[in-house]
C-alpha cells in the first residue's frame, strides 16, 4: 500500500552527451564537474535527481503545485538552463535533449529517441511510444542500470540477430528465451521503463563542496617543499570526511603561477581513486608520487586542492578478522599508486568475454578495483571451467598447417602426435556465419607441446588443421 500524500513520478531527462561543450578533445572530469555544477543549479527545482553517464534526470512530481503546474516549472527549468549555459550556449549545455515520462528508464529513452514525441504523461502512451524505439537504444538502456551477472555481452547485435527492429518486438518474445540469450538485466530494465517493474536509482546527494587554499610566503619550485605545505590539507579533509562518514574518491590540486607578463596557466593535478580513501596519510603519498613527477612550467606562489567526489564509508572497515574486502582493499591500493606513477589508463587488465573463440575470450581494460558485492556475486555465478587446457601463449592469427594423406597435420617439417581427446567450441553464431572447431593438444618432433585446431565449417570449412598456440 503506497504511503499517504504519496503521487506518481514524473522523471524529465537531460541527456547532454557533450557537457564540456567546446573542450577538444573531450575531458570526462571535466565533464563530470560540469554535471555535478548543473545538478548544484537544479536542486532548487526538485530533490530527486540522479546523475548519469551522459546526462541527468529531476523527479518534478513533487514540486509540481509549489512552482504553479508543470509549464511554469518547464519555462523555470529552462531559464535556469540557459543561465548554465552561458551567452550562445542553446537551451542547454551541450546541447542536448530532453524526455518526460512517468518512469525514470522511459524518460531517459525518449530523450535518446531520434526523433518522436518526447512528453509523455500517461503510462499507456508511453507503453505504446517505447514499443516503436529501435533497438539502437539497447545500449542506452543498459547504461542505464548496474550491469548484472550472466549478461551478454552486448545487447542490440544479439537483439538484430533475432530479427527484432523495435523494442516492442524484442518484448514480444518469450521471457524465458529472452533471459536465457541476454540475462535478467534486459527484461527487468524493460520491465522499469513500461513501469511494471520498481525503480529504484540511487539519488544524488547534495553536499556543500569541499576546497582548500594556501596562498605561499613565497614564490616555490621545490616539489618537496610543495608536498610538505600540502600537509595541513589532508588533516583538514579528514576532519571534513569523518563526520559526514565519507570518503574521497577524486581529488584535484592546482598550483598557481605569478602572473608576469604572459598569462601562465595553472598547473592541474587529478587524482581519480580506483578505491575511495579517508587516510589522510595515504592521500598524501598518492598525491606525493603525482607531483614528484610533475614539471612545473614557473615557480608556484599558490595551492588550491579541491573535493571533486567521495563515496559513503565503507561499513567492512575496520573488521577484526582479515577477509575479502580487505584483499580488495590491498589490490586497490597497489592500483592507485601505480597509477599514480604511470599515469591513469596506462594500467590495464584482462576481462572475461562472451565469446568461446579463444582470440575472442578476453580484452583489455583499464584496471580497476570492483566492489566487494561485485566480487562475490561474480563468484556466485561465476561460469564453469573450460572442460580443456589452455596454452599460455595464443598466436594473433591461426597459422594454416599442412597434412599427410591421411589427414594428420604436420608443424616444421614433421608430423603431430595428437594427444588427448578433441574439445569442440561452437560460437559466432550470434555476429557471424558461426564456426565448429576442434581442439587438441599436439607433441612435435622437437618435443613442445602445441595447440591445433580442425576448423569442421565456417570459413574454410575443409577439415583443415591450423596451429592457434604454444603451450610454456
Amino acid at each position: 500500500m503506497p504511503p499517504p500524500f504519496s503521487r506518481p513520478p514524473l522523471w524529465l531527462a537531460l541527456w547532454l552527451p557533450d557537457l564540456s561543450g567546446a573542450l577538444r578533445p573531450r575531458d570526462p572530469a571535466a565533464e563530470a564537474e560540469a554535471l555535478q555544477a548543473l545538478a548544484r543549479r537544479l536542486s532548487a527545482f526538485s530533490a530527486r535527481i540522479v546523475l548519469r553517464d551522459e546526462g541527468l534526470l529531476l523527479d518534478l512530481a513533487p514540486t509540481l503545485r509549489l512552482f504553479g503546474g508543470l509549464r511554469a516549472l518547464l519555462r523555470r527549468l529552462a531559464e535556469t538552463g540557459r543561465q548554465a549555459a552561458g551567452p550562445g550556449g542553446g537551451a542547454w549545455p551541450g546541447r542536448g535533449r530532453w524526455g518526460l515520462a512517468p518512469t525514470a528508464t522511459g524518460a531517459w529513452l525518449l530523450a535518446q529517441a531520434p526523433d518522436g514525441p518526447r512528453r509523455l504523461l500517461q503510462r499507456h502512451r508511453l507503453q505504446q511510444r517505447l514499443a516503436t524505439l529501435p533497438v539502437d537504444l539497447l545500449p542506452a538502456l543498459r547504461r542505464a542500470w548496474p550491469a548484472e551477472p550472466g549478461e551478454a555481452a552486448a545487447w542490440q547485435p544479439l537483439a538484430e540477430a533475432l530479427g527484432c527492429a523495435t523494442l516492442g518486438a524484442l518484448r514480444q518474445l518469450p521471457r524465458a528465451g529472452l533471459q536465457a540469450r541476454f540475462g535478467p538485466g534486459l527484461l527487468r530494465a524493460l520491465d522499469r521503463a513500461w513501469g511494471e517493474a520498481p525503480e529504484l536509482p540511487d539519488l544524488w546527494q547534495v553536499e556543500d563542496p569541499w576546497l582548500w587554499r594556501l596562498e605561499l610566503p613565497a614564490h616555490e619550485e621545490r616539489l618537496e617543499a610543495l608536498a610538505a605545505a600540502l600537509a595541513p590539507a589532508w588533516a583538514a579533509l579528514a576532519a571534513w570526511l569523518q563526520p559526514r562518514r565519507r570518503q574521497a574518491s577524486r581529488l584535484m590540486l592546482r598550483l598557481a603561477h605569478p602572473q608576469r607578463r604572459e598569462a601562465q596557466p595553472d598547473t592541474v593535478l587529478r587524482l581519480d581513486l580506483a578505491q575511495a580513501e579517508h587516510r589522510p596519510e595515504r592521500l598524501a603519498a598518492l598525491m606525493g608520487e603525482k607531483l614528484a613527477r610533475c614539471r612545473l612550467p614557473a615557480a608556484v606562489r599558490a595551492l588550491r586542492l579541491d573535493l571533486l567526489g567521495s563515496t559513503a564509508e565503507d561499513p567492512g572497515e575496520g573488521q577484526l578478522w582479515p577477509g575479502p574486502e580487505q584483499d580488495l582493499r590491498r589490490r586497490a591500493e597497489l592500483i592507485d599508486r601505480l597509477n599514480a606513477r604511470l599515469g591513469p589508463g596506462r594500467l590495464r587488465e584482462l576481462e572475461a568475454c562472451d565469446d568461446h573463440r579463444p582470440e575472442r575470450a578476453q580484452r583489455e581494460r583499464p584496471a580497476r578495483a570492483l566492489p566487494p558485492s561485485s566480487t562475490t556475486g561474480r563468484a556466485r555465478h561465476a561460469p564453469p571451467a573450460p572442460p580443456g587446457p589452455r596454452p599460455l601463449w595464443l598466436l594473433d592469427r591461426p597459422e594454416a598447417l599442412p597434412c599427410d594423406a591421411r589427414g594428420q597435420p604436420w608443424h616444421e617439417g614433421a608430423p603431430l602426435r595428437l594427444l588427448g581427446r578433441a574439445e569442440r567450441l561452437e560460437a559466432g553464431w550470434f555476429d557471424s556465419p558461426g564456426e565448429r572447431r576442434d581442439y587438441q593438444p599436439a607433441l612435435g618432433a622437437d618435443q613442445r607441446w602445441r595447440w591445433v585446431f580442425r576448423r569442421l565449417d565456417g570459413p574454410g570449412a575443409d577439415g583443415a588443421w591450423f596451429l592457434h598456440g604454444w603451450f610454456g
